[in-house]
């Protein structure tokens, strides 16, 4: 067989002399062509092996690519000037002589591909011939292995013949099975670097939790410090009434009330505590008020509220609607608007925070206001971008809003900042169910 029969995609040994070989007959062929259409007299220079490209020395290129088992592509390149002798075309526009040159060889490289073509598909069946290029002007052929031979005519080099061509495998069944096989494998490495990115960021939750649980020391020590007064001083009272003899049933059972009040207040204080510290992505759903979540997630921030002078208004609506929800995974999304706001408007002299809901059909909206003038609109569409924040270094890692985006979302409700609200404004939506009532 010749050259072209014998290239194979598995022949690496023999590949650059079988390439040399395929050239060497397409040469040939494009020679015995040329001289029994137009009478040239064409003689074939020794065809050589070229790995580094070059540019064309000539100003026609016309190009055959085939795809498939080989990429590769057949060229031929001469001069306008030896493409008119030998073809026998003469104009006195030179861009038409180009465009008449151009067509007959592109013709002509049709031919001979074909020839050539035909015996590479016996032994690479997966092949794929495109139609002709023409280029005018020098070009530059990629560095990949060419066989290339010059022919004459009349003694002078006229055109150059190149093939060129690489292994490649575009057979579309086991391409498929490997690309299969190659995307099982990623997928698998990125399944295991989402379960390690999910562990981390949990982690960094946890972490920022327990800041945020350092910020609220000084106003818990104040919550539990002032009911423990309240509760030594009736002990000191009850006692003093014990010792001088004059017991009053009356006064001890009112002052063992306040007993009992006071410490299921401590007790309320260190269960919200309890709650922020712990791990809750276990937590059952619930059916709770609205207003008891939001006291509770207030209930922390009390004393650096009253210390900064900031003003907390909790409309009374509230108090009507029910969700169904992780009481202290809504909690903590009404804790991190809370605390973001403290922090944006403590050097105000006009601060005040204020929650309100309205209803729309079975959806509540609860918005969180500030006195504050806003967000840059520079940076409100990365707010909600896991760690970014705008606070200074040390004060937040800026996973509060990203964290509260991923809470309301797993409760079928959504949040976003009002942009043209006049004030700070964010939005939170959830599914709801009214209380009754009563008569």
């Amino acid at each position: 067989m010749t050259g072209f029969a014998k290239l194979s995609p598995d022949s690496e040994a023999t590949i650059d002399s079988q390439l040399i070989e395929a050239a060497s007959e397409y040469a040939q062929t494009l020679t015995r062509l040329l001289g029994s259409m137009f009478s040239a007299e064409l003689t074939a220079g020794e065809t050589k092996l070229d790995e580094l490209g070059q540019f064309s020395n000539y100003e026609i290129m016309i190009s055959l690519m085939f795809t498939g088992s080989f990429y590769g592509e057949f060229v031929l390149s001469m001069s306008l000037s030896q493409a008119q002798a030998i073809l026998g075309i003469f104009s006195p526009s030179e861009q038409n002589a180009k465009e008449q040159c151009a067509e007959v060889l592109s013709e002509i490289l049709n031919m001979a591909s074909g020839e050539c073509f035909s015996k590479l598909v016996q032994e690479n069946m997966k092949l794929t011939l495109t139609a002709p290029k023409v280029v005018f002007g020098r070009v530059k052929f990629p560095r990949i292995k060419a066989g290339k031979t010059v022919l004459s005519y009349r003694g002078q080099e006229a055109i150059e013949c190149l093939l060129y061509l690489d292994r490649m495998k575009l057979d579309i069944d086991s391409s498929y099975r490997s690309t299969l096989g190659e995307l099982k494998i990623l997928n698998r490495d990125l399944l295991e670097a989402l379960e390690k990115l999910q562990a981390q960021q949990q982690h960094l939750i946890q972490s920022e939790k327990m800041v945020a649980l350092g910020t609220m020391a000084a106003g818990v020590a104040h919550e539990i410090n002032t009911p423990l007064s309240t509760i030594i001083l009736a002990e000191e009272q009850m006692k003093e009434s014990i010792s001088e003899g004059q017991v009053d049933a009356k006064a001890l059972f009112k002052m063992l009330s306040v007993i009992e009040k006071t410490t299921h207040k401590i007790s309320r204080i260190t269960k919200t505590l309890r709650f922020y510290a712990s791990d809750n992505r276990g937590e059952a759903v619930e059916l709770k008020k609205l207003d008891y979540i939001v006291h509770e997630a207030a209930l922390p921030l009390k004393e650096a509220m009253l210390k900064k002078n900031i003003r907390i208004i909790i409309d009374g609506s509230l108090s009507s609607v029910e969700v169904e929800c992780r009481p202290v995974q809504l909690a903590q999304v009404f804790y991190d608007l809370m605390q973001n706001s403290i922090y944006a408007i403590s050097d105000f002299t006009n601060k005040w925070i204020l929650i309100k809901c309205s209803e729309h059909g079975g959806e509540v909206s609860i918005s969180v206001v500030d006195s504050g003038e806003g967000i840059a609109e520079a940076v409100q569409g990365r707010i909600f971008d896991p760690f970014f924040t705008t606070k200074k270094f040390g004060d937040g890692i800026g996973l509060g809003l990203s964290q509260a985006r991923g809470i309301l979302n797993g409760h079928g409700g959504q949040i976003h900042l009002k942009p043209r609200s006049k004030n700070t404004e964010f939005v939170l939506t959830l599914p709801i169910k009214r209380t009754q009532k009563a008569a």
